[in-house]
């Protein structure tokens, strides 16, 4: 199970990048997009559950959300954002996956699972 959960972060993680669109500064100096796509508006969450788990679930929903707006400069950054703590969190709940309930460890492989998913159609 712990390989599984391993590999689907592993997953996750390498394709968070690519989920965001996220295009690098060529020789040039910054690359311009010339495509304006308005933001979708991503609602502030509030946490009933404070716990890593719970924190990662929220994460990991705000990004699939923000993956959807192809083109947004301003979604590309936050995405990019977001990426990076869905990144760091998931080392966290890796190391706590040893006390994690069954069902914990289930829900955090399926979010794992969704969001490398997501990851790799938003990167076809």
């Amino acid at each position: 199970m712990k390989k599984i959960v391993m590999i689907a972060f592993v997953a996750a993680a390498t394709l968070s990048f690519a989920a965001c669109n996220t295009k690098t500064e060529g020789a040039q100096g910054t690359e311009v997009d010339s495509t304006k796509v308005e933001a979708p508006v991503v609602e502030e969450v509030v946490v009933a559950d404070t716990t890593a788990l719970g924190k990662y679930e929220v994460l990991v929903n705000q990004a699939l959300t923000l993956s959807e707006a192809k083109g947004d400069a301003a979604a590309t950054a936050e995405c990019a954002k977001i990426a990076q703590e869905i990144a760091d969190l998931g080392k966290v709940l890796e190391k706590e996956l040893a006390t994690m309930t069954p069902e914990q460890a289930a829900k955090f492989a399926e979010l794992g699972k969704k969001y490398s998913e997501a990851a790799a159609k938003a990167k076809k």
